[in-house]
């Protein structure tokens, strides 16, 4: 194991100990061909989930832009140990049964090993 896996292996264990179960959620649409209509139809969202590790922190509570919908941004550091797939922007964070939208992913990978990865994610 190098330097890298053993810090990723470290901070899952920190997280195990301190941080909560949540759901990485990889919205797909299904699509069905039909040879003989030549048809492709699109069924509805499937949805994969990835079980995982983290932690929340609350930071910031503001409006929607262009409308008065409050939104609250919170800041979840995920462990990278074991997750299946990198998140992304076009993922969903469910923690606790509600559903928050990704908006940012910053991954902390030095030597190109992720360790950990820090997202926004809005409610």
């Amino acid at each position: 194991m190098g330097f890298y896996e053993s810090k990723r292996k470290t901070a899952d264990n920190l997280l195990k100990r301190y941080g909560r179960a949540m759901t990485l959620r990889d919205n797909t649409v299904s699509e069905t061909f039909d040879p003989a209509t030549g048809v492709v139809t699109q069924g509805g969202p499937d949805y994969v989930d990835y079980p995982c590790l983290g932690i929340t922190y609350p930071v910031a509570k503001g409006k929607r832009s262009g409308g008065n919908e409050s939104v609250f941004t919170q800041k979840v550091i995920l462990s990278a140990e074991g997750l299946g797939l990198v998140p992304t922007v076009s993922h969903q964070l469910v923690i606790g049964g509600r559903v928050y939208e990704i908006s940012n992913v910053s991954p902390v990978e030095p030597g190109g090993v992720a360790v950990l990865y820090e997202l926004s994610v809005v409610l």
